[in-house]
């Protein structure tokens, strides 16, 4: 085996407040920092803990006001800061955390890929597939229910971040293996990580709970807030606009962008497709009481989409997928119970499972409801994106290719392992 390698811990856009650990003390972060107290870490680590980043302060754009940032899903004792996150990023990329260490949460992730695989399922530590496609992760701070999963299974990021360690195929730390206490035991004898851990949370003990709640607030420092959408959107919002602005024309989009964003979040009355009704701006996360449009045969299973921003980075190709399915007659508007031929009823409320509360109102001011809302929540109609599918596609691609989450900063060289591999 190699020396250690060092890697590079690099900053990303984040925000919150200061961090309280499970003991109750407040995280802050320091203005200097002993090199011989942090040797653990800065023989292993590129990282300056004296010298964090800004994950606690970020400076949001206009369009990111109060109102959408009431939206944040994060937790009351957990909230995003300098300490947590930095944790949080040393474990979304150490591949240690896998049983043969082969794989991290990065590697179905990827940041050049906007936090997701480009290929449609992920290959695990020992070259089996996931069941399902990698989620982006921009923006999942913004889905305000804040459940977690394509099929909203766990309860919060919190609850979702070790279940991918814990997963037979993905990380291998299942049952079989010794669970997740066998993955603690092997952190506690990296020297890096009783040091991060005191460092965060006041003390070096080392727990599933406190894995889970770095690894959370690292995730919600992935906002992707300056992507193109976002930089036309800024100069144009406008609060007291019903629409808030979104339905302006950009001076950054050209014709065709424009004409699919009008598309995009005017409802099918006002000659528009109706997006919007579920994937707000300027988050482009989805509202929480959304139901699906058809993914599953007989919709017994209530999908969460990912947040749209960044979807140009991996997500293309899907979202042509889900324009092209939204033809008449396709499976998207079969599902939608509406007038086209071959459509179906939606099935009744006791058929489906995991349904997200009706906690969050659509981009028309109240809640969507399948099929009764469908002309206002823009699946009653179809053939606005039929006609269209190639300017809602360049409206999409517009809002972003990842890039935008760490804008003004640099890339790491290489992802950011603590593996000595």
């Amino acid at each position: 085996m190699s020396a250690t390698k060092r890697c590079v811990v690099a900053a990303l856009v984040v925000f919150a407040s200061a961090c309280t650990s499970s003991e109750g003390e407040q995280a802050t972060t320091p203005t200097t920092a002993p090199s011989d107290q942090y040797a653990a870490v800065t023989q292993v680590l590129q990282i300056d803990l004296g010298q964090l980043p800004n994950y606690a302060s970020p400076t949001w754009p206009a369009h990111y006001d109060a109102l959408v940032r009431g939206q944040d899903n994060a937790t009351a004792n957990n909230p995003v800061s300098d300490r947590g996150a930095t944790l949080g990023r040393v474990l979304f990329h150490d591949r240690k955390l896998s049983i043969n260490g082969t794989v991290s949460c990065a590697s179905c992730h990827k940041q050049g890929e906007g936090f997701t695989d480009s290929a449609k399922l992920s290959v695990g530590f020992s070259g089996g597939t996931t069941a399902t496609h990698s989620m982006r992760l921009a923006n999942a701070r913004f889905y305000a229910p804040g459940t977690a999963f394509w099929d909203r299974r766990a309860p919060s990021l919190e609850a979702q971040a070790t279940e991918p360690i814990k997963n037979a195929v993905e990380m291998g730390f299942d049952s079989a293996h010794g669970g997740i206490d066998s993955l603690l035991d092997r952190m506690r004898t990296l020297p890096y990580y009783p040091v991060l851990f005191a460092f965060t949370f006041g003390d070096s003990s080392i727990t599933e709970a406190r894995t889970q709640r770095a690894l959370a607030q690292y995730v919600r420092s992935l906002v992707s807030v300056n992507a193109r959408f976002d930089q036309g959107f800024a100069a144009v919002f406008n609060a007291q606009l019903p629409d808030r602005g979104v339905t302006t024309p950009f001076a950054n989009y050209t014709a065709q962008e424009n004409r699919g964003k009008q598309l995009f979040f005017l409802p099918p009355p006002q000659g528009g497709a109706g997006c919007g009704g579920c994937h707000t701006a300027p988050t482009l996360a989805l509202v929480g009481n959304s139901l699906s449009n058809g993914l599953d045969a007989g919709e017994t299973t209530i999908f969460k989409a990912p947040s749209l921003e960044n979807v140009a980075a991996a997500g293309s190709a899907h979202a042509r997928r889900s324009l092209r399915d939204a033809r008449p007659g396709g499976p998207a508007l079969r599902a939608w119970g509406t007038g086209w031929p071959g459509a179906r009823p939606a099935p009744a409320r006791s058929q489906r499972r995991a349904a997200a509360p009706p906690t969050v109102g659509s981009g028309s001011g109240r809640a969507c409801r399948v099929p009764a809302d469908a002309d206002r929540c823009g699946v009653g109609d179809g053939r606005a994106v039929w006609g269209s599918v190639s300017e809602i596609g360049g409206a999409l691609q517009a809002l972003g290719d990842g890039s935008d989450i760490t804008a003004g900063r640099p890339a790491p060289p290489r992802p950011p392992t603590a593996n000595s591999r």
